[in-house]
């Protein structure tokens, strides 16, 4: 049953892309005035943008459909483009068979088109509605859209029926590697066995992937069932070209992405390389080996731990603005609410830092003293910047 939930939910996802895919905003100019979409059967004819007289878009945009609804049906179809110029304005006439069909004013055309070019393409566009329509009235493309949609839904069953197979034998799979002693010696972190951890999270992967590609395929689906029939092949041509919109742009971000990757993987090469330096260099100090006139070999440890996080915290910021997304006011907002989390969790954590350096580097002991601090009394045996640990003598009662 949990699969019929997860077919009514993809069902439901597809139908709202479909209702988006129609709805969709035209890519045009917005005026001050509302725009009138005039569009049959899910395809975009026209976009009236200009006011005439007392009417408004919205109006002279349901004119318009009203006109071409009343086309009556011919074996033959005259469109044609007619330029006027009369009085109070300036346009175009698209005809068909010498009737008056789409009125356009020379402020409906969107920019770097003139009325003459704009009035071209819509009546490109209405030829197409045109053939659409006397196509709907053939019996022999119905069945022909009726044929491919039954080959397509049984393909598509086809692929499902596969994905559930193969996600039925991937759990079956995983449930037989789930033996910790088994792999005890290569997934035995403490005492504690990752193996259960990792199949329950792989079973998570695997049924978010099976959703995924259901949902991927019944949209695919439903995008070629549409395009059979010449009712809906406006509705499924949107569903398309919203799917091909998507891939190419994701696409095209991957692509423009490469550049600010490597200079963000560059970045962080150089950073692992100072650092790899101030390890060397400070553990040598540390051990006696290196003397410097600068640091110490008390203050060694702590120098280099400081040096390593400045050395990470920079090449963080430098590296920020070449991160794919960080211009995005999402990543902003994640990247705003990380550092509140991080500025009120870190608040002790810094008063601490800050103490341990001043005990650090002002030499107050070091290891091997006895040292008495409140009720606690012992030998000093880790001086930190974090902590300091002393070994206290337990009394046999």
């Amino acid at each position: 049953m949990p699969l019929m939930r997860w077919i009514i939910v993809v069902w439901f996802a597809v139908i709202a892309a479909m209702v988006a895919a129609q709805d969709e905003p035209l890519h045009e100019p917005v005026e001050a005035v509302a725009p009138g979409a005039v569009d049959l059967w899910g395809m975009h004819i026209t976009t009236i943008r200009a006011q005439y007289r007392q009417y408004t878009p919205k109006q002279r945009a349901s004119t318009t459909l009203e006109r071409i609804r009343a086309i009556p049906v011919a074996r033959s179809y005259d469109v044609s483009v007619n330029l006027v110029q009369e009085q109070d304005y300036k346009g175009a006439w698209v005809m068909v068979n010498d009737q008056r069909v789409i009125g356009l004013l020379d402020d409906d055309a969107p920019e770097k088109l003139t009325i003459g070019e704009y009035a071209e393409q819509v009546k490109a566009r209405l030829e197409v509605w045109l053939e659409r329509r006397d196509a709907q009235k053939r019996p022999e493309l119905l069945l022909k859209g009726a044929i491919y949609t039954a080959i397509a839904s049984l393909c598509f069953g086809g692929i499902i029926y596969l994905l559930l197979r193969g996600r039925e034998r991937l759990l079956a799979w995983l449930e037989k590697r789930n033996n910790p002693a088994a792999v005890a010696s290569r997934l035995n972190v403490g005492g504690i066995y990752l193996v259960p951890y990792l199949v329950s999270m792989l079973s998570s992967l695997a049924r978010l992937l099976l959703m995924a590609l259901i949902a991927l395929f019944s949209y695919l689906w439903l995008a070629y069932v549409m395009r059979q029939f010449p009712y809906t092949v406006g509705f499924g041509q949107r569903l398309t070209d919203y799917i091909v919109d998507i891939v190419t742009e994701i696409g095209l971000g991957i692509i423009g992405s490469i550049p600010d990757i490597i200079m963000v993987l560059v970045i962080f090469w150089l950073a692992s390389i100072v650092n790899d330096m101030v390890k060397n260099v400070f553990s040598r100090i540390e051990r006696g080996r290196l003397r410097s006139s600068l640091f110490d070999p008390e203050t060694a440890k702590a120098t280099r731990r400081v040096i390593v996080v400045l050395v990470w915290l920079f090449s963080i910021v430098i590296a920020y603005p070449y991160i794919p997304g960080s211009d995005t006011e999402a990543f902003k907002g994640v990247s705003v609410f990380l550092g509140l989390i991080v500025s009120l969790g870190s608040a002790g954590i810094v008063s601490q830092v800050l103490g341990g350096l001043i005990v650090v580097y002002s030499r107050a002991f070091q290891p091997g003293e006895y040292v008495k601090v409140s009720d606690y009394e012992g030998t000093v045996t880790t001086v930190g910047v974090l902590s300091t640990k002393i070994k206290t003598i337990k009394m046999k009662r």
